[in-house]
C-alpha cells in the first residue's frame, strides 16, 4: 500500500506541471488577442469626434488632445462654417469649442479674423480668448499687422493660418475654414504658478512661411472654464507676400 501511495504522488508531481504549463500556454495565446483591442484604444484618440452649432456656427473637431499627459504624436483638426459676426456668436462658439485646448487656437484665428473686419467686435472676442498679456502682445501687433499701412499690412495673414491657403493660390483656404493642430513633438507640458495651470505647447500647420508649424501656448487657469492662448507670436509675424490683389474670405 505505502508503494502504491507513493507511485501516486510521483505521478501526480508529473502530471501538474504538464496542467500548469498548458493552462499558462493558453494565458499567452490570449494575451496577444486582448493586446491589439487596448492598443486601437489607445490610438484612437484620432478618431474623436466632436461637432454642433453655437453661436449660428457649424463646427467639427477631429482627434483629442490630451489635456493633462504630454504625448506628442497627437493631431487634431478643427472646421467652421464661417467667421462669427458678433462678440455674442463668439462667445456662444467659446462655450463648445473653448473646453477644448486645439478649440482654443481655433478660435483665437477666427478672433483675429473678426479684428480684420471690425476692431472693436475683435479685440473683445481677443480678450475673451487670450490670457492678459497675450492679449496685450496681440494688440500692440494687429493693428499694423491688420491695418492698412501697404508696407506693413498683410490683411491674408489670418487666412494664411487656415488649411488650403498659400502665396500660390492668393491665401484662399479652402471650405470649410480647417486650422490642422499637433503637439509640439519637442515640448512637453509645464505647470505654471504665473498662469495657473498647465501650458500645453501646441502649433497650427501652414503654407504661409518657411517653417509651416506655427508654435502656440495655450492654458486652462484653475478658474477658467475655457483654454485660453499664453503666447502665439508665430501667428502674427510676417508671413510670406502674396502677388496681387488679396480677396477677403467671406
Amino acid at each position: 500500500m505505502k508503494t502504491k501511495a507513493i507511485l501516486a504522488i510521483l505521478m501526480a508531481a508529473l502530471i501538474m506541471p504538464c496542467v500548469a504549463s498548458a493552462q499558462l500556454g493558453k494565458i499567452f495565446k490570449q494575451a496577444p488577442n486582448n493586446k491589439p483591442g487596448e492598443t486601437r484604444q489607445t490610438s484612437a484618440t484620432n478618431e474623436w469626434v466632436a461637432k454642433g452649432t453655437a453661436g449660428g456656427v457649424d463646427y467639427v473637431m477631429t482627434g483629442k488632445i490630451n489635456h493633462d499627459d504630454y504625448d506628442k504624436t497627437q493631431t487634431s483638426t478643427v472646421s467652421f462654417s464661417r467667421i462669427p459676426e458678433t462678440l455674442e456668436e463668439f462667445l456662444e462658439l467659446q462655450k463648445d469649442l473653448g473646453v477644448e485646448p486645439q478649440g482654443a487656437l481655433a478660435l483665437q484665428v477666427i478672433a483675429f479674423e473678426m479684428y480684420r473686419r471690425d476692431k472693436t467686435v475683435g479685440a473683445e472676442a481677443m480678450r475673451a480668448n487670450n490670457t492678459p498679456t497675450n492679449f496685450n502682445d496681440c494688440m500692440r501687433q494687429l493693428p499694423q499687422k491688420l491695418g492698412k499701412d501697404p508696407s506693413y499690412a498683410q490683411p491674408y495673414i489670418v487666412a494664411a493660418l487656415m488649411l488650403g491657403a498659400s502665396p500660390a493660390n492668393g491665401y484662399q483656404p479652402r471650405k470649410p475654414y480647417t486650422i490642422s493642430v499637433r503637439v509640439n513633438p519637442a515640448v512637453e507640458y509645464k505647470e505654471s504658478q504665473l498662469l495657473g495651470g498647465t501650458v500645453l505647447y501646441l502649433q497650427i500647420n501652414s503654407q504661409g512661411w518657411s517653417q509651416n508649424w506655427r508654435g502656440a501656448e495655450v492654458v486652462k487657469p484653475y478658474d477658467s472654464d475655457y483654454y485660453l492662448v499664453s503666447n502665439c507670436p508665430a501667428f502674427y509675424v510676417g508671413c510670406a507676400p502674396m502677388r496681387g490683389q488679396w480677396t477677403p474670405i467671406e
